[in-house]
């Protein structure tokens, strides 16, 4: 019987847009949603390939848009450079998120209870 412990992370939010968004882009995610949400109502094939397609071409431009702003932080650090620490803090910082903790045993999920007593024993120790 072998066990093995996975940590689940789902916090349930989205990432936000550090900056708007060209109406390029908005057209094309938009697009993009359109040929999946057409995909699954039809189960086509082709319209699956012109998916994937769209999903290359908007995960390129949301790359470049990212790029170029990496690049116009990069060109005006000595002019901004309260913007260029912002940006360094925000990749260089670490936040941990307390995970769920799901034992998988023969296919099946258990709860891992000595893992939660073990969790709930610290932070009762922490918070008296």
């Amino acid at each position: 019987m072998s066990s093995v412990l996975v940590k689940v992370f789902n916090d349930g939010k989205r990432g936000k847009w550090s900056r708007p968004l060209t109406e390029e882009m908005r057209k094309e995610i938009r697009l993009k949603s359109k040929l999946w949400k057409s995909y699954i109502r039809t189960n086509d094939q082709d319209i699956f390939l012109k998916y994937k397609r769209q999903r290359i071409r908007t995960r390129y431009l949301i790359q470049q848009d990212e790029q170029q702003k990496q690049n116009d932080i990069a060109l005006n650090s000595r002019r901004n450079p309260k913007r260029f620490w912002n940006f360094v803090n925000s990749k260089t910082k670490l936040k941990e998120r307390v995970s769920d903790l799901n034992i998988y045993q023969d296919g099946q999920v258990r709860v891992a209870h000595t893992d939660i007593q073990k969790a709930c024993d610290f932070f009762s120790s922490v918070f008296v």
